[in-house]
C-alpha cells in the first residue's frame, strides 16, 4: 500500500473513531501562539477573525467546520463574500476543522486560484460560492479537477 493511501486510511479510521470537532477558539489560540497575533472576532461574522501583527501585516482567519461523508471527505462552502473578504488582508488563512480533532490549514493565496468562475455555484442561501471537498491529503474545489495538497494539524506550512 503506498504512503498517501496508508495515511489517508489513518486519518479516515481516527475520524470513525472521534467525532469531536475543534473549536474555533482552539484554532485561534494555536494560531495566535504560532503568529504571536491577537485575533478578534469580525464583528457579524461567526467564523471569520483578524488581528495586526508586530510589524502592522493584517492577518484574518476563515475556520469553517464539516462532517465527514461516507465517500471518505469532508465538503465545506466557500461564499464569494467571504473571498472578497480574505483578498483583502495581507495574510489569509483558511483553517478547516474537521472530527477527531482534525484542521487543515491553507493559505487563501494557494488556494484563490483553484477558485475559477466555472466552478462557481449559486443558492438563496450561501449566494455565489464554491463547493470545497477536503479529503484526507487534499483539497478540491468541485468543477476543478486540481487539487491543493493539504496535511492535517500542520500549521508549519504557513507563512510566518
Amino acid at each position: 500500500m503506498g504512503r498517501g493511501l496508508c495515511e489517508r486510511n489513518v486519518i479516515l479510521k481516527n475520524i470513525k473513531n472521534n467525532k469531536h470537532m475543534p473549536s474555533i477558539e482552539k484554532i485561534v489560540s494555536e494560531l495566535e501562539k504560532h503568529f504571536s497575533i491577537r485575533l478578534k472576532r469580525i464583528s457579524n461574522k461567526r467564523i471569520i477573525y483578524s488581528g495586526k501583527d508586530v510589524t502592522g501585516k493584517r492577518m484574518i482567519v476563515c475556520s469553517p467546520e464539516s462532517k465527514i461523508y461516507p465517500k471518505g471527505y469532508g465538503w465545506s462552502d466557500l461564499t464569494l463574500v467571504q473571498t472578497e473578504l480574505l483578498d483583502e488582508y495581507d495574510h489569509s488563512i483558511l483553517a478547516f476543522r474537521m472530527p477527531a480533532e482534525i484542521t487543515y490549514y491553507v493559505e487563501f493565496k494557494t488556494l484563490k486560484p483553484f477558485l475559477i468562475p466555472e466552478a462557481m455555484l449559486n443558492n438563496k442561501r450561501e449566494g455565489d460560492h464554491w463547493k470545497l471537498y477536503i479529503w484526507p491529503n487534499e483539497i478540491q474545489v468541485l468543477g476543478n479537477k486540481n487539487r491543493v495538497k493539504a496535511k492535517p494539524n500542520t500549521l508549519s506550512t504557513l507563512i510566518t
